[in-house]
């Protein structure tokens, strides 16, 4: 196959996007998967994103007690 050929903004135009929608979509279900192995295990998905925000915040003090 001619690389020419698949770099044409008409080819471009059409394979950008459904190469987006398809790595969206994998990254989805790859997320869903991940929160049902942590609720399968008795784990609470939500308290881990809620301690990396406060481990987050608690590393910003400092730095705005500096200033």
């Amino acid at each position: 196959m001619d690389l020419a050929r698949l770099l044409t903004p008409d080819v471009l135009a059409l394979s950008i996007p459904i190469i987006a929608i398809l790595s969206g979509t994998f990254m989805a279900v790859l997320r869903h998967r991940e929160r049902m192995a942590m609720i399968e295990q008795g784990m609470d998905p939500d308290a881990v994103k809620k301690a990396k925000l406060l481990r987050d915040a608690a590393e910003e003090v400092p730095k705005l007690e500096r200033r």
